[in-house]
């Protein structure tokens, strides 16, 4: 029973109290009141803070994952650029030794040759 209820209670039963005691008893309750609720406050905070971190590592996580997987598309996409060159470039060295004026290339090879242009344009 908190310390005013009992100050009531006794004061009810016909006990007197002075205003010293009415606000001791106050000022006892008040402090009640707000430990508890900085209890209840500190638990919730934690609890956030709990989530907060969870989420934290989650989104590290995924951006790792993310950056990795961009490295790993960047280093595919110039080792495609670096392999279409060289065969280009072994397609024209070729067709100088043939004499070839002329585009004998297969379909499949002019657009990867396009890609190829179209990528290093960025």
């Amino acid at each position: 029973m908190s310390h005013v209820k009992r100050l009531f209670v006794s004061y009810s039963a016909g006990a007197k109290y002075t205003e010293a005691d009415l606000q001791q008893a106050l000022a006892s309750a008040r402090r009640d009141h707000l430990e508890t609720s900085r209890k209840e406050q500190d638990e919730a905070l934690f609890k956030l803070r709990g989530e907060q971190a969870v989420l934290s590592e989650h989104y590290v996580e995924t951006i790792q994952k993310l950056e990795e997987e961009v490295r790993l598309l960047k280093r595919g996409s110039q080792r495609s650029l670096s392999s279409l060159k060289s065969e280009e470039g072994s397609d024209d060295k070729r067709r100088r030794r043939q004499g070839e004026d002329g585009n004998t290339d297969s379909p499949s090879k002019l657009e990867a040759r396009s890609v190829c242009r179209a990528v290093e344009g960025r």
